[in-house]
């Protein structure tokens, strides 16, 4: 957040810093969820139905799969973490 002079600013900055961070989660979030579950659908040979399905099913993926498949995880997780830079990197405040 700036830094606000009083309360007055700081509702300001807060409340302008909500608004654009529903835009740019509503306007891109949809998209960016459904590119993790078809990536998800790649590793697991399933397409999950939600994000909580995947969290689950990956899981046991984790649990019942051998070494071999942990590139595949590290794949899948390093494009769903790309995408949430993409999502909140205007957010950061340590770029300001």
């Amino acid at each position: 957040m700036p830094i606000a002079e009083d309360e007055f600013d700081r509702y300001r900055s807060e409340e302008q810093w909500r608004s654009q961070a529903h835009r740019i989660t509503g306007s891109f979030g949809r998209a960016l969820v459904a590119d993790d579950l078809e990536d998800a659908g790649d590793v697991l040979g399933h397409v999950p139905s939600d994000r909580g399905e995947a969290m689950k099913d990956m899981s046991r993926f984790v649990q019942d799969s051998s070494s071999e498949r942990m590139l595949d995880l590290i794949w899948l997780f390093s494009r769903m973490e790309k995408r949430r830079e993409f999502l909140w990197g205007p957010f950061d405040v340590r770029s300001g």
